[in-house]
């Protein structure tokens, strides 16, 4: 669906909100889900892709009414008549795609009744190999993405790209736990990865730009902090708390939003009681999320 979605080259916002809407009815999707979800929405899927999830989807789901049900779907992302030739294409590209592996079959028989080798199928792994790379770390991922598993073009250290990326990756989670990104919240993240971790400006930014994706959940708190911990000194970590709590206060209380995920990130990080209660009772005042 989200193939058909990217036939353009760009997402329409609609089409997004009624696949989301038709996954989250239908297969009540968890964590996991979503994360594949991301995964596919943030990256475009060109024609060559699109062709291997539709024969992936068929031989995985091979009955009728597994078929006829996406058919419905992938139907209902159709533009009106003559408006857009290239996503109605790839409609029916996909439509196709579905029974191939059926005709595919019938080659299959035929040369073993005659005994003559089948050709052997390239395997394409595709992106799906990289779900749990994309899940463990999303930020880290995007990065390579963007810039290749040495990040020579960022100038830091693979140790480094990580170590930051799952700062940010806590810091994304703080900032958005009451669903408003501030100007003062920026120049302090600016501020931290400036001078306290040596970034330049440029680099400040492209790692700020990073974590404003919102690709992390609250569920990953304690696999982010873990590494992190194998990663980091005891003092960066108080250190990194301690900038978590300001980010925290920059409005002058702490939501309950904001407070659940510094108290999860503490757990996670074996924060000390004192540097806790430092952070957590320094606001005036607690509100609601």
């Amino acid at each position: 669906m989200l193939a058909v979605a990217w036939a353009n080259g760009q997402l329409v916002h609609e089409d997004v909100l009624k696949i989301r809407k038709y996954l989250d009815g239908t297969l009540r999707m968890n964590d996991q889900d979503l994360q594949a979800f991301n995964l596919y929405q943030e990256y475009a899927i060109e024609p060559m892709e699109r062709r291997r999830l539709a024969r992936r989807f068929a031989h995985t789901y091979n009955t009728v009414a597994d078929r006829k049900e996406v058919c419905l779907m992938i139907d209902s992302l159709a533009p009106k008549k003559g408006q857009n030739l290239t996503k109605t294409m790839a409609i029916q590209e996909i439509k196709e795609a579905l029974v191939e592996d059926q005709i595919n079959l019938i080659k299959k028989v035929k040369f073993k009744l005659t005994r003559t080798p089948f050709p052997a199928k390239i395997s394409d792994l595709g992106r799906e190999v990289y779900l749990e790379e994309y899940t463990r770390n999303p930020l880290l991922f995007r990065l390579k993405v963007r810039f290749g598993d040495s990040f020579t073009a960022l100038k830091v250290s693979h140790r480094k790209a990580e170590k930051l990326s799952l700062e940010m990756s806590l810091i994304s989670l703080v900032i958005y736990a009451d669903q408003i990104l501030l100007p003062e919240e920026l120049v302090l993240i600016t501020d931290y990865l400036k001078n306290t971790c040596g970034l330049s400006d440029e680099q400040a930014e492209t790692f700020i730009t990073m974590a404003l994706c919102r690709e992390c959940s609250p569920q990953q708190i304690s696999q982010f902090c873990q590494r992190y911990t194998e990663l980091s000194s005891f003092d960066e970590r108080q250190q990194l708390y301690l900038m978590l709590g300001k980010l925290a206060q920059v409005d002058h209380h702490v939501t309950k939003g904001e407070e659940h995920i510094l108290e999860n990130i503490a757990k996670g990080l074996d924060i000390a009681s004192g540097v806790r209660r430092s952070v957590l009772g320094a606001a005036p005042e607690t509100a609601e999320a």
